[in-house]
Formats: C-alpha cells, sequence, structure tokens
C-alpha cells in the first residue's frame, strides 16, 4: 500500500511545481509571440490526433487473431505497397507541408516583415535599430548601451539594465564562442 501512495504523492508534487506559468508557449505577450502559441497549438493537437490513431492501429494489429503459416495463404509479392506509401509518406508529406505553409504565413508577424515600400524600409530601419549591443566573450557579456547622441554611448559588462513599460530592441552576437543570451 506504500508504494501507490508515493506515486500518488509525487505526481501531486510534480502538478504543483508545474502550475506556475513563468515561460509557456501559451502566456503569450506581443503580436508574434501571440501567433507562434496558436500555430503550436494547432501542431499539438495535430501531433494528438495522429497518436491517437496510430494507437489505434497498434491496438488492431495486436488484437488481430494470429494463427499458422498453415492457414493463410502466401504473401503476395505485390500487396501492402499502397498502405506504406499513404502511411508512411503521403500523410507525413502533407502534415509537414502543412505546418511548413503555416509558419511561413506566421513569418509575416514579425516587424521585420511587416513593412513594404521605400518609406517603410526606412521606418523599419528606425524602428528595428538596436538600442543595446550585447557581445559574448569566452567568460563575460559585453554590453554596449547605444545612441544617436554619442555622449550617451557607454559600455559595461555583465550587467544589463532596461526601462520599464517599453519594447528594447537588442542585438547579440559572439566574438569568439557561441553563447545563449
Amino acid at each position: 500500500m506504500r508504494v501507490p501512495s508515493v506515486g500518488v504523492a509525487s505526481l501531486a508534487i510534480l502538478t504543483f511545481a508545474g502550475c506556475r506559468a513563468v515561460q509557456s508557449t501559451f502566456n503569450t505577450h506581443g503580436p508574434a509571440a501571440h501567433r507562434i502559441a496558436g500555430l503550436s497549438e494547432f501542431i499539438t493537437i495535430v501531433f494528438i490526433a495522429i497518436t491517437i490513431v496510430m494507437w489505434i492501429l497498434f491496438a488492431i494489429a495486436l488484437k488481430k487473431q494470429g494463427g499458422t503459416l498453415a492457414e493463410h495463404a502466401p504473401i503476395e509479392i505485390g500487396g501492402g505497397q499502397r498502405w506504406i506509401a499513404l502511411g508512411g509518406i503521403l500523410v507525413p508529406l502533407i502534415v509537414l507541408t502543412v505546418i511548413f505553409v503555416l509558419g511561413l504565413g506566421l513569418l509575416r508577424d514579425f516587424p521585420i516583415h511587416g513593412m513594404h515600400g521605400a518609406s517603410a524600409h526606412a521606418a523599419m530601419a528606425h524602428s528595428m535599430k538596436p538600442e543595446i549591443k550585447i557581445t559574448g566573450h569566452q567568460w563575460w557579456w559585453e554590453i554596449e548601451y547605444l545612441n544617436d547622441d554619442l555622449t550617451q554611448q557607454f559600455t559595461t559588462a555583465n550587467e544589463l539594465h532596461l526601462p520599464i513599460g517599453r519594447p528594447i530592441n537588442i542585438e547579440v552576437e559572439t566574438r569568439d564562442v557561441m553563447h545563449s543570451f
């Protein structure tokens, strides 16, 4: 009786540990993130539907009565390729193509793809101009605060200060190593 109670307690702890929505695909902030969450939900639903169909097919295959070779006709050389082509090639190709096309449409929601025309390119260049440039070095981060007024530009190390209540464009690069920021 002790093993089930330990399992239930472990499951409860894991359930309550996941209640905080710090980084969630479904907790979006901004139009691009909202569209990414919509595509993620669609992909999740498609994955669940395909998984259910596959488990049903597995159950049918396992439940099917077996037998001996003497009871069955010989295997046809030309049989079964249609199911392999449909289930193993055509269906995944269709699903992946739909997800790819939806992903391409999703890219239009990002600011860099949202402006067209000569004056729009100038507006885009100004709106996408980084205010902070972060460079990853082997053991530290170089943080440059950029400004059109050169007297307001300065550089710090390993410490990032951001204003509250407004978006900031940040450019991240590396000199000598691969970093995640």
